[in-house]
């Protein structure tokens, strides 16, 4: 789940991963939410991260899947436009966990993407885990 104003209201809404795709519910600022609106980002959503993918100043959502994740960018009103899916480098392309936030200082969102599941190398000494790998980047907008 996700908490963050997607129409521009002020208000926190909220945007759920639910059967395939994410719902989002839209604050009535009366301490109730509006009906959901289903938007479709592909098999078996886990996870839900909001933040501006794009720079345009609208926060955008990003759905982790079955397939690897899609992104879903803010129409500026609440609503969305249809998921672009990606396929996430690396050895499982399993739902897991977003994240969206500047790692490398540049100004721009990035999105890391977790797996479920954890793959781990034999070592004489011990377990470790595999180094994350990253792959790509939403567009800026123009």
């Amino acid at each position: 789940m996700a908490v963050a104003d997607l129409n521009g209201d002020g208000r926190a809404d909220l945007a759920v991963a639910s059967g395939t795709g994410v719902s989002v519910l839209l604050n009535n600022g009366n301490g109730t939410f509006g009906a959901p609106a289903s938007y479709g980002s592909g098999t078996n959503p886990a996870s839900v991260a909001a933040g501006d993918l794009n720079g345009d100043g609208k926060i955008d959502l990003a759905v982790s899947n079955k397939d690897g994740g899609s992104v879903l960018l803010n129409l500026g009103n609440g609503t969305f436009a249809a998921a672009v899916n990606y396929t996430f480098a690396g050895p499982y392309n399993d739902s897991g966990p977003l994240v969206i936030g500047d790692l490398n200082g540049d100004g721009r969102a990035d999105l890391v993407a977790g797996s479920e599941r954890r793959r781990r190398r034999r070592s004489p000494e011990h377990d470790t885990l595999s180094r994350p790998v990253f792959s790509r980047r939403a567009p800026r907008a123009a």
